[in-house]
Parts: C-alpha cells; sequence; structure tokens
C-alpha cells in the first residue's frame, strides 16, 4: 500500500494555485469563521458547557462545520506561521472540550436540546456524523500542533461510541456516513486498534437484515427529533410504504453492491472509509466491491466536470447516463468525497484513472465551488444556466442559485473546500519504500526518505495551462529510486527526457516509469501534448444528444453569455475546425480562453418556423466564439452560461 507524504514534507509553490491557496488562508478561512460565530454554531458550545442560555440555535449537525473548519485551520498552521489564525483555533479547541459530557459524549444539539434521546435518531440526526468529522479535525490538530488537546477529546469521545456500539454494544449504523473514515484517521494518529475495529464494524453492519436505521423507521414516534424531521425520515427512508435504505447505502451488505446510489456525499464518505478498511484488513472482497462502484460512478454517473449526485432528490446518484444540466444538482462536498475516496483507492491500487478522476474534479467541480475572491460559494454546480434562475429555485433553498452564497444554512460546503485546499499537498505525491509516485502535475518541492536519506524532488509545472513538467532530484549521495509520473488521459503523445536527452518511455498502469541510480541535479523532463479535445457523450445521455464539449488539459470551458455575441443557448460549433488559446492575463485572475467559429442557429434561414424541411447550415458563416474555464463562471455577476454546445457535423 502507497502513503502520503507528511503536509510537512511537501512545499507548494505554483503559479496556478499559490493565488488560489493564499485566498484559502488569508480570506477563506477568517471569512467562515466570522460566519461560525454569527450563526451560533459556536455559541451551541458554549450552552452545551453551560456557559450560556439558550436552545441550539441551526440545524443538528452544525457541529461539524466548526470540526471542518478546525481541520482546515490546522493543515493551514502545518504550513503557515499564523498567529491570530492559531489562537482562534485554539479558542474553538477550548469550546469543544467544554462541551464534551463526562462520560465522553460530545454533541451539543443533543446536550442543549434532547438529552434523553441520544442515539436514538441514527438515520438523519447526524450524531456519528458529527463524531466523524471531530476525529478527522483532532488527527489533523495534533499534526499541527503537536500537542493531544484535541486528541484527548476525541479520544473520549471515540471511547464513548466503541462502548455503545463496539462488539458487547448495540448494533448501530450512521445515516450520514462519516464516522468510519474519521475513525481510521484517528487510528493512524493514535494507534488505538479499537478505532480500526469500530470502523469495520459500522461498515460490515450496514446492509444487513433488521437494520437499525429500518427499525427506527419503525418506530418515529420514539426516537430524536421535532416533526418535521420525522417526515423528513420518511421522505428519505420509505419507497412504497416500506423502509428502503439506498439513501444511505444500507440497501444490501455494501460488499455486494455494484452502483453508486443514494445521497451522493453520505456515499463517497462511506466508501472512502470502507476503501480504508478494506485496505488495513486485507479484504480483497470488499475492494472489489468498491471498485466497481468506483467505474460505475464514473464511467455512467458523473458529470464531464467530475460533478457527481445528478438528481435534486435526496442530493442523490440517479440511474445510468441521467446527468441533466440546468437542473443538475452535482454538489461540491460530493465532489470532495469523490476526491477523498480517488485518493484512498489509488493508494491501495496505484493506477493512474484514480489521479485522473482526482484531477478532472479538483479543477472543476470543486474549483466551480469558490467564488474567485474566496467568500462566495456554490452548493449546487449546475452545466447550464439561463442566467435568471436555477430550475428548483422555487424550493426556496438558497443551495438552488446561480449566484455563489456568502453562507448557507447547511453550510457544510464552504469549509469542506477550505479543508481541501488546505491540505492539497497530500493529493501531490505518495510513496512505497523507494518507489514516489507523482500524481498531480503542481509545482512543488517534496523531501523523501531513500534508502537512510533524504531526497528532495522539485516539480515545475505549467499546469493547467500547458504540458510541461520537470523534476529536479537533490540527493547528498547517488540514490536507486523509482519514479512514477502520471501520464494524463487528456495527453495523447509524451516525451520523456533525462538530463536534456531523450528517454524510452516505459508506462505502467498509466504512469512513466523512470529506475535509476539518480545523481545530485539530475532532471526528468516530461512533455504533454495539451490539445483542445472535442468530446460527446454517450448516446445515453439525453439532453447532451447532439452536443459537444470542450476539454483542454484538466480543464472543463464553457461559454458566458458576456463574452459571445451569440445566445449560448443557440451557439453551434463546427466539430472540425481549429481552435485556437489565448492567454487573457488581466481576464478572471489569468486565464486562457479558447476561441473558434460558430453559428447562431437563431439566425438560420427559416429558423422561425416550429416545423420545416432540414436546415442545411452553412458552416462558412460563422463568428468567433469564446470559451472559459468552467471553474470560473458566474465570477462576473448573472449570466448564462453552458458547457455542452450544440455541434454541427461537417
Amino acid at each position: 500500500m502507497l502513503k502520503e507524504f507528511p503536509l510537512s514534507a511537501v512545499t507548494i509553490d505554483d503559479a496556478f494555485w499559490n493565488a488560489r491557496l493564499t485566498t484559502n488562508r488569508t480570506v477563506s478561512l477568517h471569512y467562515q469563521l466570522e460566519q461560525l460565530k454569527t450563526t451560533g454554531r459556536l455559541d451551541n458550545f458554549r450552552k452545551a458547557a453551560g456557559t450560556m442560555s439558550g436552545k441550539f440555535q441551526g440545524r443538528c449537525f452544525n457541529d461539524s462545520d466548526a470540526y471542518k473548519w478546525i481541520e482546515a485551520a490546522s493543515y493551514s498552521l502545518t504550513k503557515y506561521d499564523d498567529p491570530v489564525l492559531a489562537e482562534e483555533m485554539q479558542s474553538i479547541v477550548e469550546l469543544v472540550r467544554a462541551a464534551q459530557e463526562p462520560d465522553g459524549y460530545l454533541n451539543s444539539y443533543f446536550t442543549v436540546n434532547e438529552p434523553d434521546k441520544k442515539w436514538t435518531n441514527l438515520g438523519i440526526m447526524h450524531e456519528l456524523y458529527c463524531a466523524g468529522h471531530l476525529f478527522q479535525a483532532a488527527a489533523a490538530h495534533v499534526q499541527a500542533t503537536g500537542t493531544d488537546t484535541l486528541v484527548t477529546v476525541a479520544k473520549r469521545c471515540a471511547d464513548h461510541i466503541y462502548d455503545v456500539f463496539g462488539p458487547e454494544g448495540r448494533r448501530g449504523i450512521a445515516g450520514h456516513p462519516e464516522v468510519e473514515v474519521g475513525l481510521i484517521d484517528l487510528y493512524r494518529v493514535t494507534g488505538e486498534e479499537r478505532y480500526l475495529k469500530l470502523a469495520v464494524r459500522f461498515v460490515e453492519q450496514r446492509g444487513q437484515p433488521d437494520s437499525p436505521i429500518q427499525d427506527e423507521y419503525e418506530n418515529l414516534e420514539c426516537i430524536a427529533g421535532d416533526e418535521s424531521s420525522k417526515i423528513s425520515f420518511r421522505q428519505h427512508f420509505e419507497r412504497a410504504g416500506h423502509y428502503c435504505g439506498e439513501y444511505c447505502q444500507d440497501h444490501m451488505p455494501l460488499r455486494n453492491q455494484t452502483e453508486a446510489v443514494g445521497h451522493a456525499v453520505r456515499a463517497t464518505y462511506l466508501y472512502a472509509g470502507a476503501t480504508d478498511v478494506a485496505a488495513l484488513s486485507g479484504d480483497e472482497g470488499l475492494f472489489k466491491a468498491l471498485l466497481e462502484i468506483w467505474h460505475n460512478m464514473t464511467g455512467k454517473r458523473m458529470y464531464v466536470t467530475g460533478g457527481i449526485g445528478s438528481a435534486w432528490e435526496d442530493e442523490s446518484f440517479g440511474p445510468d447516463y441521467d446527468l441533466p444540466n440546468a437542473s443538475s444538482y452535482a454538489e461540491t462536498c460530493a465532489a470532495v468525497g469523490s476526491i477523498m475516496w480517488s485518493h484512498r483507492l489509488s493508494m491501495y491500487k496505484p493506477e493512474s484513472k484514480f489521479a485522473d478522476s482526482i484531477e478532472r474534479t479538483l479543477y472543476n467541480a470543486v474549483l466551480a465551488g469558490v467564488s474567485l475572491t474566496g467568500d462566495r460559494f456554490f452548493y449546487t454546480n449546475p452545466l447550464e444556466s439561463d442566467g435568471i434562475a436555477h430550475p428548483y429555485a422555487h424550493q426556496r433553498r438558497n443551495r438552488f442559485s446561480i449566484e455563489r452564497q456568502g453562507w448557507f444554512t447547511t453550510a457544510c460546503c464552504p469549509p469542506n473546500v477550505a479543508r481541501l485546499f488546505a491540505s492539497l499537498e497530500k493529493y501531490i505525491y505518495l510513496q512505497r519504500d523507494s518507489e514516489v509516485w507523482i500524481n498531480q502535475f503542481i509545482a512543488s518541492t517534496v523531501k523523501a526518505e531513500i534508502s537512510g536519506q533524504t531526497v528532495t524532488i522539485t516539480q515545475n509545472s505549467s499546469c493547467p495551462w500547458d504540458g510541461l513538467a520537470t523534476f529536479s532530484i537533490s540527493a547528498g549521495r547517488p540514490v536507486t529510486m523509482k519514479v512514477l509520473a502520471r501520464v494524463p488521459a487528456w495527453c495523447d503523445h509524451v516525451e520523456l527526457e533525462l538530463n536534456g536527452e531523450p528517454l524510452a518511455l516505459q508506462v505502467e498502469n498509466g504512469y512513466a516509469v523512470v529506475e535509476r541510480m539518480w545523481q545530485d541535479n539530475d532532471e526528468l523532463t516530461l512533455r504533454l501534448t495539451m490539445p483542445v479535445m472535442v468530446v460527446e457523450s454517450h448516446p445515453c445521455v439525453k439532453e447532451n444528444r447532439g452536443r459537444i464539449a470542450l476539454i483542454r488539459g484538466p480543464l472543463v470551458y464553457c461559454v458566458e453569455q458576456i463574452d459571445n455575441r451569440i445566445p449560448v443557448g443557440k451557439l453551434a460549433m463546427p466539430v472540425q475546425q481549429e481552435f485556437v488559446t489565448k492567454q487573457e492575463n488581466h481576464l478572471l485572475g489569468g486565464i486562457k480562453t479558447i476561441r473558434g467559429r460558430a453559428i447562431d442557429l437563431g439566425s438560420v434561414p427559416g429558423s422561425e418556423e416550429l416545423y420545416g424541411p432540414v436546415k442545411q447550415l452553412d458552416a462558412d458563416k460563422t463568428e468567433e466564439f469564446v470559451a472559459i474555464p468552467y471553474y470560473a463562471w458566474a465570477n462576473r455577476g448573472r449570466c448564462a452560461m453552458t458547457v455542452w454546445i450544440h455541434k454541427i457535423c461537417s
């Protein structure tokens, strides 16, 4: 199994990512902290500790937003000295510690509002979900600070959960998975075997006969939550008058599942935790099932942007090839969960397809979720907009918006993006003994321990705009090392050089492999072609029939109305044409646009007729169109946009 490098061993210095990571650290984290304060999320801990009076404020899972913020701040402090941020983080840790009950229980909603109903509504009340985020925050915090303040809190909570749900306790599973991956993170920093065993137990109990969530469904009058939450319970878990566990992947044992189903965030968090379980326990049967689910997700249920979860009902995966554009849900958190899962798969089975998926999702589905200013966010990520309103705006939930929002009642997405960006270093490189995998082309330096000495690899990359990457080796003495650099799926030709001389290309599982005795100052160069690719969907994706999309490198492009005279909904593009890429340093923080020729379908002779003979489009009567990276849309006010463009066949 491959391993991550510690965050402290990797330093990013990348022309594309530097500004975004600085904005995340200096704007997003501080902005989100203010939201935690003003929306009562931190006050809830004070109320649980008895230092403030009043009822719990907000959604029952609001503790988790504070935990994700701690995790993101911890990652940031691993790399940057920020006394103000460190002080704020420590004050929140103290709030959390004060809110913990003597037996280790920690959940401010139940302590304040329903102390007698703990652990009675695992289906939708998120107790185990919040605990999982606490565990992940604690693992990040101890690595950043070297102190066990929060880890001690997390261990007491995990021990309490073990007493309740361990081998000698009651059966139970999380309606919103997260505790599984959190327990594994806590296990890795503490070495406590009981946390691994409990994670295994939670994974194995899911989908079994007489589900504990089914028992809650059949006894709604006895469980926690107000009347609206119990109505929500039925909406999510009832089909044709009977319990159905697909919403939280509880419909059959995980090792028997073959499709990505249910709530997309719940699914990917579960799959990530289960992959850790499979890897640490050597469970090949479980891993085989997870791999089949991953192929179903990426091959039949994923947007071209890497977004997942197409259906707004239940925020869930739809059937195969059900990928609507304007009404797409594609929650930002689901994209983050997808990256978490693919990253774990890549450690267990090092094949380039997992890093390819991470890259596509990171640069498109996740990056679109936050504004260039770092203080506005998308919850859902449509691939088409009329610039007026989201198709489900009538639901009156600000997550259905064509403009990024400052915050949400359910605010899981902003801190999720913050913690991903703050830990971006972990996704670039992986190691096994004297082998170093290069998964992402992000300019950075990594310090690897190889054969008893520190070897520094410095990556210079022009991605995502161009496909040149160099890797310089710094070693005190010659060292035998195997370097495996991903050959990305978007590259149709790769050239390899060593110290300026051509090197024969050897590819294993999608990685260019160079194994040799490396000398100090050796330099490996990858030249990756980055053409503009015109892609189309599987014919069963009905909304995209007769349409094409533009991809260049890891970036999916879209056309936004502000850049084009032709209405984007009527813009049609000849497939066979020469595209021009143009560097636009003063546009949207500096981007490369794609320019080409297009026809206005509304100006075609006879287009005013409702029905008529087949029209012959004159491909010579074109005008220029401009496409921008999808991640950058909606940064210039309300504007119509589409990823999928009508095509004209030659």
